[in-house]
């Protein structure tokens, strides 16, 4: 995010003539070799944050949510190992998820209360496809229906392939060490939660190498968010992700007009607090335990949520249009 800012500044110099297109080029060239923003370990940890963080949302135990910030430390290693070798670098995210649903299962078979789930989908929240998702629908409203038909079916397949790679590592550990129960969430109190938005927003503001001097927005961001998806869950299951959306996109936008950088930057860190590739993920879940009926009806939810989002982006744009955004 920090180089699509970049990127953004260097693009306005060419458009004001301060630049010509040759040294606007070279420009890019140098942004390309600049270094990541944040070191490996770095990014481990507050994908480890992250990932305890969106537990904390799931309303789940506070040890389920601590072993999926390690889960997610794991899965950040296993795919920076497997992406090293030719064989694996296609299933680095497939590898991850038996590894993450594998080792959730047998915590799970021994810690009464625990929900295997919740933490299998935290520990790979890094991995699921709900920006593709959503970002698929949106080009399919706008008449992008080739662009947006491949995102979305890509979404749904990747969701598919990390959860039957989830169900493959945890069917292992129950013929290992039996079956492990899935316990009821237990419920997080609402303070705890608007705490875990702020750390779920820092930990996205360090994994998409966000600047630091944009933290503050970032944070505000995804309060506003939440803030949205409080209110608008009053009202059903979809309209907590539309109202979100909404406010996120007009806060985005001030933030642009603000800033002049591009709204994204806000956008991208933000919009991950909805995930709508977790409730894909959560929908196959339904479908291989309740049956296809049950299953149709959680997908069909999670299509509903990430078709919220669009409009709500969609919406707040029309209402205060983003400048200059590439």
């Amino acid at each position: 995010m920090g180089r699509l800012g970049s990127i953004e500044e260097v693009a306005s110099r060419v458009g004001r003539g301060e630049l010509t297109a040759a040294e606007g080029t070279a420009a890019l060239g140098e942004l390309a070799k600049t270094p990541p923003r944040y070191g490996a370990g770095w990014t481990a940890l507050f994908g480890a944050l992250t990932a305890s963080a969106f537990a904390v949302l799931l309303s789940a135990a506070w040890l389920d949510a601590a072993v999926a910030g390690l889960l997610s430390v794991l899965a950040f290693v296993v795919t920076s190992w497997a992406s090293r070798w030719r064989v694996l670098r296609e299933a680095t995210n497939l590898l991850a998820a038996f590894v993450v649903a594998f080792l959730a299962s047998v915590f799970a078979a021994f810690s009464d209360g625990s929900n295997f789930l919740i933490m299998t989908l935290c520990g790979v929240v890094m991995l699921l496809p709900g920006f593709a998702l959503t970002v698929g629908i949106g080009e399919f409203l706008r008449g992008l229906f080739e662009s947006g038909t491949q995102r979305i079916v890509s979404a749904f397949v990747k969701s598919a392939e990390l959860f039957i790679c989830g169900i493959l590592g945890s069917l292992l550990a129950d013929a290992i060490v039996g079956d492990a129960a899935t316990a009821t969430a237990s419920g997080s109190p609402g303070a705890w939660k608007w705490a875990a938005v702020i750390v779920m927003v820092l930990g996205y503001v360090v994994v998409l190498r966000v600047p630091l001097r944009y933290a503050a927005w970032t944070i505000v961001g995804g309060l506003v968010v939440w803030l949205g998806v409080t209110i608008g869950a009053e009202m059903g299951f979809w309209q907590g992700s539309f109202l979100g959306a909404l406010l996120l996109g007009l806060y985005s936008s001030g933030f642009a007009r603000h800033t002049a950088l591009p709204a994204s930057t806000v956008t991208l860190s933000c919009i991950m607090i909805l995930v709508p590739g977790a409730a894909v993920l959560m929908g196959l879940h339904t479908t291989a335990t309740a049956g296809a009926a049950a299953g149709l009806t959680s997908e069909w939810h999670a299509f509903l949520n990430a078709l919220a989002i669009v409009v709500g982006l969609v919406v707040a744009n029309a209402l205060v249009p983003q400048e200059g955004e590439l």
